[in-house]
């Protein structure tokens, strides 16, 4: 693992106490000792490497070392848009995407999805989901985290990516064969992917602007998490 999180802002010279997870792991799993070095990422986010002073039971002391360089990597802004999904498929997903630099990933209901759970299994589901993208940008030594956002209904989604003034590709066994021309630009992009039943005729009305953005990855009849990525990283490749 790259790095560890801490919900602290620190400087070089800082003191500061590590507990919960990311204690458990440095004190157990990979049983640091004393004067060993660890890199440290605060909410800015920036990192730093920093020095293990003392270990306890239930948390461990460190002392802010140095700044660490980072690579800030300009990539096309995306967003991954995906029906409601099964959750293995999901798990997937959301891991994948984020080694991928997708700036928001997006869960919607549509007709065909997955039901989104009731609201108090759903901010469980959140808080795991969550902990699964921790893990990805750290083991891809990503800076940031993309957002997490869950929504109703494929309007809802569609308003969001209009609202943020980004460029709509839709994928569906429906659509038109892809092209590396029609994958290149610069702007900010929203990658809609259905659920396993892909989306419905009224769907594809209701959120494409026209025709020429419905796409398909070929003839074959792919997952959701297959179509997911494979149209993510095709996108990643165009520019």
């Amino acid at each position: 693992m790259p790095y560890y999180l801490t919900n602290q802002l620190l400087a070089v010279g800082d003191n500061f106490k590590m507990i919960g997870s990311e204690m458990h792991h440095i004190r157990v799993n990979r049983q640091l000792a004393l004067g060993n070095y660890i890199s440290v990422q605060d909410p800015k986010p920036k990192r730093f490497l920093c020095v293990i002073t003392e270990i306890f039971n239930d948390h461990i002391l460190l002392k802010v070392d140095q700044v660490v360089a980072t690579i800030n990597i300009k990539d096309r802004k995306l967003s991954l848009y995906v029906g409601f999904a099964r959750e293995k498929a999901l798990n997937f997903i959301l891991q994948k995407s984020t080694e991928l630099n997708v700036q928001e990933i997006v869960l919607f209901k549509s007709t065909y999805s997955q039901p989104i759970p009731k609201e108090a299994t759903l901010h469980q589901k959140v808080n795991r989901w969550q902990k699964i993208i921790s893990e990805a940008a750290k083991q891809s030594n990503r800076l940031d985290l993309p957002k997490l956002t869950v929504l109703n209904s494929l309007i809802t989604a569609k308003e969001r990516a209009c609202t943020n003034k980004e460029l709509i590709y839709v994928f569906d066994k429906e659509g038109k064969k892809l092209s590396h021309q029609s994958l290149i630009s610069l702007k900010p992009s929203a990658l809609f992917i259905g659920p396993e039943g892909g989306f419905s005729v009224e769907e594809l009305k209701l959120i494409s602007i026209d025709k020429n953005c419905i796409f398909k990855l070929g003839d074959l009849n792919l997952r959701v998490e297959t179509a997911a990525i494979t149209a993510l990283s095709l996108l990643k490749l165009a520019n």
